[in-house]
C-alpha cells in the first residue's frame, strides 16, 4: 500500500490515466497530493507538519484528473510508437 492507496486504487489511476506521459504522472501526483493540504484549514496551515496529513486518497486522484490532463493525444502516440519501431527502439 503506498502513501494509503490500495493495490485497486492503483490500478483505478492507471486505468484512468492512458496517454498520460511521464511528466503529466507526476503533475497528477502532485495535485492529487495538495489535495489534503487544502483540506487543512488556513489558520492550522502554518502550523501543520507532515505528519499531520492524512493519507491520499483514490478521491484525491479523482480531482487531480479534473485539472491535469494528458498532454499528448492518441495521434502522437502512435506517431512516437511508430518512430520509435523504425528507429530500432520499441520493445
Amino acid at each position: 500500500m503506498a502513501a494509503g492507496l490500495s493495490d485497486s486504487d492503483i490500478r483505478w489511476i492507471a486505468s484512468q490515466t492512458h496517454g498520460y506521459s511521464n511528466s503529466d504522472l507526476v503533475a497528477l501526483c502532485k495535485e492529487a497530493a495538495m489535495v489534503p493540504v487544502r483540506d487543512i484549514d488556513r489558520k492550522k496551515l502554518v502550523t501543520c507538519d507532515e505528519t499531520k496529513l492524512r493519507n491520499l486518497r483514490c478521491s484525491d486522484f479523482d480531482q487531480a484528473l479534473l485539472v491535469i490532463r494528458p498532454s499528448s493525444n492518441v495521434r502522437t502516440l502512435h506517431a512516437l510508437a511508430d518512430f520509435a519501431r523504425r528507429a530500432g527502439q520499441g520493445g
